[in-house]
């Protein structure tokens, strides 16, 4: 079981057995050991009645075939790397992959921990990051939305953590504060922007949604890549996805922008935020 998990004091986690369960459920095949001994042989029969109590709890989805059914990503050549590509195992593959999930493989299997620490964005061996930040003002937003100025932060990235294409556990924080054009139209020092613990939703009171205050700056959470509707799955990517939010603008005003990616955890600890640094700003000079 797994500590504090909500999900697993009623269902039966195939992730459990060291992945011999999970490996021979997610490839719908039956576990199998070459000559095996007695002992061998006992736990072989205990794990093909418990994946008889798994299926019986399938939901349809999980249970068809072709494009619906559970990927047989796991190969050994190269681990849960979807970008080679997803095919059905033959036999081969398979005895090779289940020798590799009862201990009994070779380097090939390259074990690992069943779970490892979530990492935050950006860190802790995910080296994928946003890129591309920008700030345009899009003046003929302007007319349709009643405002001065419609100011739109944009950026880049990519959730390529594990190489899974549709990975889709990052989201990012947009905080931000205004001030008056200096004079000199110098760069803003450091303490102008957002602090990192109201980017972190510290003290956040919703004004609607995801929108309202931390702290002295106003706060977007949650944002999401262009195009994705709410509620729904995210079709799979290897390229960088396009993000992007519009935010009202006034003349004679400087925007202070602070972006912190999120990451939702799959170990069941939380949101662990990046430890990088990702600000920018605007004027709004009307008068040029």
């Amino acid at each position: 079981m797994i500590d504090g998990h909500p999900c697993s004091g009623c269902h039966s986690l195939t992730s459990l057995e060291s992945g011999r369960r999970f490996a021979a459920d997610a490839t719908g095949k039956t576990p199998v050991i070459p000559n095996a001994t007695a002992m061998q042989s006992a736990a072989l029969f205990a794990q093909k009645v418990a994946l008889g109590l798994v299926q019986n709890h399938r939901t349809e989805w999980a249970s068809a075939f072709g494009a619906g059914r559970i990927s047989p990503w796991m190969t050994p050549e190269h681990g849960g790397n979807l970008w080679k590509g997803v095919r059905a195992l033959n036999d081969e593959e398979w005895l090779r992959l289940s020798l590799c999930a009862w201990g009994l493989g070779g380097s090939e299997c390259r074990y690992r921990p069943l779970f490892t620490q979530c990492p935050p964005p950006g860190g802790g061996g995910d080296t994928f990051v946003p890129t591309d930040l920008s700030a345009d003002v899009l003046s003929h937003l302007a007319t349709k939305s009643g405002a001065q100025k419609v100011l739109r932060l944009s950026w880049k990235y990519l959730n390529g953590y594990g190489y899974v294409p549709a990975r889709d556990d990052v989201r990012f924080n947009v905080a931000f504060a205004t001030t008056d054009i200096p004079l000199d139209r110098g760069p803003p020092a450091q303490q102008e922007y957002p602090m990192i613990d109201e980017a972190k939703e510290m003290g956040f009171v919703a004004a609607a949604g995801g929108v309202g205050r931390s702290g002295l700056a106003t706060l977007l959470k949650d944002v999401s890549f262009a195009g994705h509707k709410k509620w729904t799955d995210p079709v799979p990517s290897n390229k960088a996805r396009l993000y992007w939010v519009d935010i009202p603008a006034a003349c004679g005003k400087r925007y202070l922008f602070r972006i912190l990616p999120k990451r939702f955890c799959f170990d069941n600890s939380g949101v662990r935020f990046s430890e990088a640094e990702y600000l920018l700003h605007k004027d709004i000079d009307c008068s040029r």
